[in-house]
């Protein structure tokens, strides 16, 4: 079936609507989600106010747009990485080597992340946070199915793939929240980059030496 072309309006209202989410990343960065104003992503999108609301509900609406479309991205990049190839253990240990540069590539939209972390279902905007919890759970699912086939295939202890998905999660999330705030002080001046070239095989040969039970080809 051949996809629909846009028309050159709907191309620049697809472009101007992604030029104020990146703007909003970078102010939500700085000043944290609830000390930022539309006033703010304003003036550094070079949008009206008026603008803006033509594109999105409320900062809110920005908020969980933001992270649908990034973790949007984050998941195509993911299958595309693995798509040569074909055993699932694998294509975990690539998977997290790509999470990890992804998080160095997209270093402002971590620090918005996890410097200022909101309710996955937020109760005064639930039909808006549902944009981005959706986007979180296709990440979860994807990485899920990949535990599943690993454990099928005895790659890979045999315990709850979700229970794999979730550890394996969150100790990304922790190991980029402790990065970012650590990352420019004295103490901790090699923190920057955010990841050295090494730290990209050593944290996933963490986890997974922990779990396989066969060796990863790499």
């Amino acid at each position: 079936m051949t996809k629909k072309k846009l028309t050159r309006r709907e191309r620049e209202k697809l472009r101007h609507r992604k030029e104020i989410l990146d703007s909003a990343c970078e102010v939500f960065a700085e000043k944290g989600f609830r000390r930022s104003t539309i006033q703010d992503i304003s003036q550094r999108s070079e949008f009206s106010i008026a603008s803006i609301y033509k594109h999105f509900q409320s900062k809110e609406d920005i908020y969980h747009s933001l992270i649908e479309q990034v973790l949007s991205v984050f998941l195509k990049t993911l299958k595309k990485s693995t798509q040569n190839l074909s055993d699932p253990l694998e294509k975990l240990y690539r998977s997290v080597e790509t999470t990890l540069k992804m998080y160095e590539e997209k270093r402002a939209f971590c620090q918005f992340l996890f410097g200022e972390l909101r309710p996955m279902i937020d109760e005064e905007a639930e039909q808006l946070s549902m944009k981005s919890l959706n986007a979180y759970l296709q990440i979860v699912a994807y990485f899920q199915c990949l535990f599943t086939e690993a454990i099928e295939k005895k790659s890979v202890i045999d315990v709850p793939p979700i229970y794999l998905t979730i550890s394996l999660l969150g100790n990304l999330y922790a190991f980029m929240n402790y990065w970012l705030h650590l990352a420019g002080r004295e103490i901790v001046e090699d923190l920057d980059p955010i990841l050295g070239k090494e730290d990209y095989k050593v944290i996933p040969k963490v986890f997974f030496e922990a779990i396989a039970l066969k060796p990863i080809k790499k």
